[in-house]
């Protein structure tokens, strides 16, 4: 009898064992999925520049000002920014998304503008995608005090002249090293073909040069979810782009402007070099 009451307290304790290790693994996986699926709104900050151009001053004030408004944060910096994570972005439910980002203009084959990956180019991957047009290659370069930003179509040589986006480099930051290494670059074909799900009603800054240029990339932006696009047509010095998203931020965030009325008090405020004719600009659900 006894060493049947032993048998049983053994098996009773050892399905409890069994129970708290099944139960308390799930437990956790159910708290993360809670936090991940919570009320609380999103925000990601999507750093392509945080190896070529740091700002960590950036990304410290951009964090606070969204969080100050009830936003989860999310930072993506250099490494994590790849063409899968971007074909997945809109089904992160971000309702707010920074990207600070090297970009290219289009041409008249291709005219919608293109934003850099930090995935490095090869002809291994994304065949299909490569072969139909759905994503594209380029590469920067870093020239005394600017960068410039090349787009490449195939094996053609093109005449880079129209093709160029040069950022101006902060005079107290290091020099970026000259380089051709080539990376994944996309543009509107990418949002509107492969991109999956949907924005939830997102204002998306795009802080890089010329991605206003045209309207194709903040068309398939909104076409896919967003409500409001901001960019730049022209090449942007790399501190007033900074500047100008950090403000964007906080007129709307902090003091309540809509994000049209916010882009043209800042636009009144904006100092730039002299030779610098960026131009910010809004695309929204309103300009349809």
């Amino acid at each position: 009898m006894k060493k049947k009451i032993f048998s049983i307290i053994l098996g009773l304790s050892l399905t409890g064992v069994i129970f708290l290790t099944f139960f308390g693994s799930g437990s956790t996986q159910e708290l993360s999925a809670v936090e991940i699926n919570s009320d609380q709104k999103k925000a990601a900050i999507i750093d392509q520049l945080s190896n070529d151009i740091p700002n960590q001053y950036f990304q410290n004030t951009a964090s606070k000002l969204l969080e100050d408004a009830g936003y989860h944060v999310d930072l993506y910096k250099n490494e994590d920014i790849t063409f899968d994570f971007y074909k997945k972005l809109p089904s992160l439910n971000y309702e707010y998304v920074v990207i600070r980002s090297h970009a290219v203009h289009g041409n008249p084959e291709y005219p919608s503008p293109k934003l850099f990956t930090s995935e490095p180019y090869t002809t291994e991957k994304y065949i299909g995608e490569q072969l139909f047009g759905q994503i594209h290659r380029g590469h920067f370069e870093g020239e005394s005090s600017e960068v410039t930003a090349h787009l490449e179509l195939g094996d053609t040589d093109l005449n880079k002249e129209n093709f160029t986006m040069k950022i101006s480099l902060d005079e107290n930051k290091d020099v970026l090293q000259d380089t051709t290494k080539q990376y994944f670059i996309f543009g509107a074909n990418t949002v509107n073909g492969l991109m999956k799900g949907t924005f939830p009603d997102s204002t998306i800054i795009m802080g890089g040069c010329n991605t206003l240029d045209s309207t194709e990339l903040a068309e398939a932006f909104v076409a896919r979810g967003a409500s409001t696009v901001i960019g730049w047509k022209g090449w942007v010095n790399s501190r007033v782009n900074d500047s100008a998203m950090l403000s964007i931020l906080e007129e709307t965030l902090t003091n309540g402007l809509d994000a049209k009325d916010a882009v043209e008090k800042i636009k009144q405020d904006l100092v730039q070099p002299p030779d610098s004719k960026a131009d910010l600009l809004i695309y929204s659900k309103q300009s349809i």
